[in-house]
């Protein structure tokens, strides 16, 4: 890991360490935006930082990642389905603070093969925008195999989802909280960091199983990194003109 780091910047070996050193470098800086009438509301990195703390202290008070012994190896793991917006970066950055592993849910999978990624992980949590509830608990309540049985909370990222979504959702058996909520609680109560190591993965990349189940791709933070480094190697090969 110190090739790693050499060939980085001194401490840098894994996304978490790379995040926080930009915080402290650029902190004011633009890291996040979202588009809005007349072009792009942005957040600081500093402003990033501060939420994915204090949701990262909020995820562990509400115990909503639980330690999954597998292969020999201690994982935690949250899901996010949702559309391309902000808070999916936050709370993906928020997961690194306590070594969580992101399960990356998308349209394409179906709800099959997304059963089939909860049972595999026995992930506990899932966060999801709004319009995602309804197919949450369609799904629950449809189980006929047991393979949503691990499945028990949901994050909203918004804070007007219909009450009649939220009534169905509880009535299948989910909990549900906002992000907001999260955060507060998190803000509340403190905590501290469980910083991943280089070989802690990061994500799990799922394929959409067409041709079976879908395959979990395994993204360490080593990995993940070194591709960065890579890309930035390339590009600054092509400034120079160098091969």
């Amino acid at each position: 890991m110190e090739d790693l780091e050499a060939e980085t910047y001194p401490g840098v070996n894994t996304l978490f360490h790379a995040f926080k050193r930009n915080v402290e470098r650029i902190p004011n800086n633009e890291m996040l935006g979202t588009r809005v009438e007349g072009g792009f509301k942005w957040k600081s990195w500093s402003f990033v930082d501060d939420q994915a703390t204090n949701i990262s202290y909020g995820l562990e008070a509400f115990k909503l990642a639980p330690e999954i012994e597998a292969e020999g190896i201690t994982y935690k793991f949250i899901g996010i389905q949702s559309k391309n917006r902000e808070e999916w970066t936050t709370l993906h950055i928020a997961n690194m603070h306590q070594s969580i592993t992101t399960v990356a849910f998308y349209d394409t999978l179906g709800p099959e093969a997304s059963k089939f990624m909860i049972d595999q992980t026995e992930m506990t949590t899932i966060a999801v925008s709004k319009d995602y509830i309804p197919k949450l608990t369609k799904m629950k309540n449809d189980d006929e195999f047991g393979k949503m049985k691990s499945l028990q909370n949901i994050i909203v990222f918004e804070e007007d989802t219909p009450e009649e979504h939220l009534k169905e959702a509880t009535d299948s058996g989910f909990s549900v909280y906002t992000l907001k909520q999260i955060y507060e609680k998190g803000k509340e109560v403190g905590g501290k960091f469980i910083e991943p190591k280089p070989e802690t993965c990061a994500a799990f990349s799922y394929t959409s199983g067409t041709t079976g189940d879908p395959k979990g791709v395994k993204l360490t933070h080593q990995m993940l990194l070194q591709t960065c480094l890579a890309v930035k190697t390339r590009f600054d090969n092509s400034l120079t003109g160098s091969k």
